[in-house]
């Protein structure tokens, strides 16, 4: 399981991942302290990451 969020190991990747999702899915861009909260989140273990991130995309899709 773990390979399938190999991505998320760089930050910055994780980073732009999280922040494309919630500016897509919300239509806006986000604000800095949202972008702060998403920084601290990319620096998390990178599994970690990828399981929020897949969680809060398949919400997103079942709008």
């Amino acid at each position: 399981m773990g390979c399938k969020y190999k991505r998320f190991i760089e930050e910055d990747t994780a980073f732009k991942d999280y922040e494309n999702l919630f500016e897509a899915y919300l239509a806006r861009e986000l604000t800095t302290l949202e972008k702060r909260k998403i920084q601290w989140l990319a620096e998390s273990e990178y599994e970690t990451v990828g399981v929020i991130y897949d969680l809060i995309k398949e919400l997103a899709e079942k709008k």
